[in-house]
Formats: C-alpha cells, structure tokens, sequence
C-alpha cells in the first residue's frame, strides 16, 4: 500500500498481479507511470470505497497492489556457513 512500496516491489522484480489506484490522491513519483506502463502489470482505476476494501491498512494511501510471495529456501540463509542469525 502506497507509491514508495509499488516503486520497490517493481525495483525488486517481484511478479506483480495487479495494481489498483484512485486517481484523486497523491500522483505517483516522477518515473513510477513509466515503469508501470512498462511493466505490463495490470492496472485499474477504482472508487476510495473499493480502495479501502482492498488496502491492508486502515488509511489507503490512493494505490494497492498485489503479487505472489517469492519461493524462500530456508537452506539458502544459513550458507554460507558460519552464517550470522
């Protein structure tokens, strides 16, 4: 939820399923249209009511997006071995 979280999920790479917006808050940061539209994400445009229904938090910040949890090998964090836990 909100336009820093949508620009470092797409920063990370993850697979995002869709992204929905109220076009009467705050615009997206310079740049984070571009690479939305690049993206290819699904987008849709929604009413504030929609938005608060779908948005985790108790005040939706205008954008909510969704995307599929990566695949976490708990092997992969204790190597290499002494790994600091």
């Amino acid at each position: 939820d909100g336009w820093h979280l949508l620009a470092d999920a797409l920063s990370a790479g993850l697979a995002l399923d869709w992204i929905a917006w109220r076009p009467d808050t705050v615009a997206p940061p310079a740049g984070l249209s571009a690479r939305i539209q690049a993206s290819g994400v699904p987008t849709y445009v929604v009413t504030a009511s929609v938005l608060d229904a779908m948005s985790p938090v108790r005040s939706a910040s205008g954008v909510v997006a969704a995307a599929a949890r990566p695949h976490a090998d708990v092997r992969a964090l204790v190597v290499p071995a002494p790994a600091l836990v």
